[in-house]
């Protein structure tokens, strides 16, 4: 149908690294994490345009803002996070939410943990519910009472436009190594989740 390209980008910036599209099929979010930013496409009238590019208000180059991201279903509420893998970093990284107001996208929150440490790849995952009030981050190195490098993931919820930690969650038979927390799959109606642990020593070796 088309090919977006990032009308200020260029050939370093990974344009395309992330991608997620509201259930309308008619909004879409490019991240590229190089270049620091993540871009907002529209649909009309079959043509898509580009419509705003996102970047967090404590942005600093090396954060890789826009390395994972995820659009709600109503395509109102979007989830970027940043890379806090690099060793040169001496903050653990965050998850920023924008939401759009007739037609204008604006940063709305920084999510963070408490228990935070540099590598510990917070925002590894993240998987908004269709009506952007409940939130899974993937903490997929976070060294917790399962052990190093085990992982976690952490659940958010939005009360009354605020954004409150509400539960962080181990894998029952968590082990070191296991990276729970890699990956994230959320329902529509944000009751249920899948969190991958892609690195789990189980009975098939």
């Amino acid at each position: 149908q088309q090919k977006l390209t990032a009308p200020n980008g260029d050939e370093f910036g990974e344009f395309g690294f992330s991608a997620s599209m509201s259930t309308d099929g008619k909004t879409a979010f490019i991240g590229a994490p190089a270049d620091g930013s993540a871009h907002v496409f529209s649909k009309t009238g079959g043509e898509w345009t580009q419509q705003q590019r996102l970047t967090p208000p404590d942005g600093e180059e090396s954060d890789d803002f826009g390395i994972e991201l995820s659009v709600s279903g109503d395509g109102t509420t979007v989830i970027i996070s940043e890379s806090d893998g690099d060793p040169q970093e001496t903050q653990p990284g965050g998850v920023y939410v924008f939401t759009e107001s007739g037609g204008e996208w604006s940063y709305q929150q920084k999510l963070t943990v408490p228990d935070g440490e540099v590598q510990d790849d917070f925002g590894q995952s993240l998987a908004i519910s269709g009506d952007g009030t409940v939130v899974f981050i993937g903490s997929s190195d976070d060294e917790n009472p399962n052990g190093e490098q085990a992982g976690s993931a952490y659940v958010f919820t939005n009360s009354g436009g605020e954004w409150i930690r509400q539960q962080k969650l181990l894998a029952e038979d968590g082990d070191s190594a296991d990276t729970f927390g890699v990956s994230a799959a959320i329902s529509d109606n944000g009751t249920t989740a899948l969190i991958g642990a892609s690195t789990d020593g189980n009975p098939n070796g």
